[in-house]
């Protein structure tokens, strides 16, 4: 079919208009990555601003720095309160700094490493299955994008608040649905455990945990990896059963570079004590808290 003089040279977008979209295209993508870049500063500012502070303090009996995920936050008590149920364990005086990284893995924690050495805490906690953590390269960017969507959206702050990351406790299961009975809710928890981590023996992780917790006992801080429980349902799907794999598990009781080894009891906290699968409600975190602290109090 012809066409009018000049019809094809108007179809076809000059290419100066190819240039700007390019540039566009350019300068978004270095804004996001810009904001990417500081998405994790926030955290890293905040708790290393903590560790001085315990550095600066006055010596107690047993000083903790505990690494963890939100179910390390909801397991454990806040200071003022492990440090009572110290004094009940026969501490006469604990000071219990938890850092906290939501949906964490061991590597998001490396730039405080060096400070918490530093520091020479008595013990440092690590969340037991962060030795296994392999998490898809673009899981944090992806978190980042779609915080960014619901702060445009919604007006809300595009960072996360670093107070609430460490002490905030919004898992409740009072006048809530039942989660546990709640397939679709399941299925949404599962979708995202999937696109979030796996868990690996050949971790990259695991090496690095290692060498820090070696490096830690050559300054004579004792470091103790600490198993954290899930519902059962959660751990089916995770573990293949009611408890982290047993290869996995092996891995960790097997290596003898002066790491122990401590395992929250399986009839502790049955399904009932999670809210939502994964995190202890209050009550369930104050029996966590007090087996915590009778085996620092014992170690």
């Amino acid at each position: 079919m012809a066409s009018w003089p000049g019809e094809e040279a108007a179809q076809a977008p000059p290419l100066v208009v190819w240039m700007l979209a390019a540039g566009l295209f350019l300068v978004v993508l270095g804004a996001l990555m810009v904001g990417f870049s500081w998405y994790d500063a926030e955290f890293r500012r905040f708790n290393r601003a903590r560790l001085d502070a315990l550095a600066a303090a006055p010596p107690l009996a047993l000083t903790v720095v505990a690494l963890g995920d939100s179910r390390l936050r909801h397991a454990t008590r806040d200071e003022a309160e492990m440090a009572d149920l110290g004094r009940q364990a026969g501490v006469g005086d604990l000071r219990f700094l938890r850092i906290v990284y939501n949906a964490g893995a061991f590597g998001d924690f490396v730039p405080l490493l060096d400070r918490i050495l530093e520091v020479r805490p008595d013990v440092v906690l690590i969340q037991l299955d962060f030795l296994f953590r392999a998490r898809a390269w673009d899981r944090n960017f992806r978190l980042y994008l779609r915080n960014l969507m619901w702060s445009v959206t919604r007006g809300t702050p595009v960072f996360d608040d670093p107070w609430a990351t460490q002490f905030d406790r919004p898992c409740r299961r009072d006048g809530q649905p039942d989660l546990f009975t709640d397939s679709r809710h399941f299925e949404r928890f599962k979708i995202g455990v999937a696109q979030g981590f796996s868990l690996d023996p050949d971790a990259p992780a695991y090496a690095r945990v290692m060498a820090f917790a070696e490096a830690a006992r050559a300054r004579g801080i004792r470091v103790a990896f600490v198993h954290l429980r899930s519902s059962s349902q959660l751990e089916a799907l995770i573990h293949e059963g009611r408890d982290l794999r047993p290869d996995l598990l092996a891995k960790v009781a097997g290596d003898s570079r002066g790491a122990d080894f401590w395992r929250f009891p399986a009839e502790s906290a049955g399904d009932r004590d999670y809210c939502d699968f994964i995190h202890l409600t209050d009550e369930a975190s104050r029996a966590f808290s007090r087996w915590l602290v009778r085996r620092l109090a014992s170690s």
